[in-house]
């Protein structure tokens, strides 16, 4: 009976136990509910996914960064090849410049289809080819060749563009500084001829101005003026006659004249 009561007992401590952990475990569970219906709407799957692109973001920088140095490398490695293009390029367009200069040819046609007769090359330069013929002399351009001419003497059409244009605009400047000291000349010129003729006109007028002051200074009426005589100013008798001088007053020299003479009957 003992044994009974004691196993009884036994029974119910072990269901007391069960039960007090399957307490626990209801409540623990809902805890953990709980928490992850917090968690949950607290925004955790944002931050997860924010430190997610985060670390995809630090990888994209690292590999940024990499890429960044490979294009500077590049940049650097393709300026290098285009500074030996360049300098290759020269080299060749001087070589075959050098090879040209001085060369004569029996006929030399270009491509706008004239023909040059027993020609030299007396000069290359990026504007264009200089040469002797039997005619004379004549410059020609990179659009007066073809293509193999072009090579044979070195000409580029970049570079010939290039300086035909700066010879044309030194060319437009120089005939704009001839023309502006034409013009600077030619004013000079005028206002000189001006002055001159202002300075006459001043002397006319002065020695007009003169001139009649020095006839008003000295001028007096004819008719107060004593008379004079002209051709002896005597009586003379001849035969029972005289001769009297007849004098006249001219307007316009202010001067006497007078007839030679008038005859007279004597008095009686």
């Amino acid at each position: 009976m003992l044994a009974i009561l004691t196993s009884g007992c036994r029974k119910n401590d072990g269901q007391s136990v069960w039960w007090q952990g399957e307490q626990n475990r209801v409540e623990l569970t809902h805890d953990l509910a709980l928490k992850e219906y917090r968690l949950q709407h607290s925004g955790y799957e944002k931050m997860a996914e924010l430190e997610k692109f985060r670390i995809s973001n630090k990888a994209a920088e690292l590999r940024l960064r990499d890429l960044r140095g490979k294009q500077a490398g590049l940049i650097l490695e393709v300026e290098l090849m285009s500074r030996r293009f360049v300098a290759s390029r020269r080299e060749f367009v001087g070589n075959q410049r050098k090879a040209a200069l001085g060369k004569k040819f029996n006929e030399l046609a270009v491509a706008d289809g004239r023909n040059f007769r027993d020609v030299a090359i007396v000069s290359i330069d990026d504007a264009g080819v200089t040469i002797r013929h039997a005619d004379g002399s004549a410059r020609l351009a990179y659009a007066d060749f073809d293509e193999g001419q072009r090579v044979i003497f070195g000409l580029e059409e970049g570079s010939s563009l290039a300086a035909q244009e700066e010879e044309e605009r030194q060319s437009l400047a120089y005939e704009r500084l001839i023309d502006s000291r034409m013009a600077i000349i030619q004013q000079k010129q005028t206002n000189d001829f001006a002055a001159a003729k202002r300075e006459e006109q001043q002397d006319r007028w002065q020695r007009s101005s003169t001139a009649a002051s020095q006839a008003n200074s000295g001028y007096v009426r004819p008719l107060a003026q004593p008379a004079k005589a002209f051709g002896g100013g005597f009586y003379g008798h001849y035969s029972g006659y005289s001769r009297r001088p007849i004098y006249y007053y001219v307007n316009d020299s202010n001067r006497y004249n007078f007839a030679p003479s008038t005859i007279t009957p004597p008095t009686p």
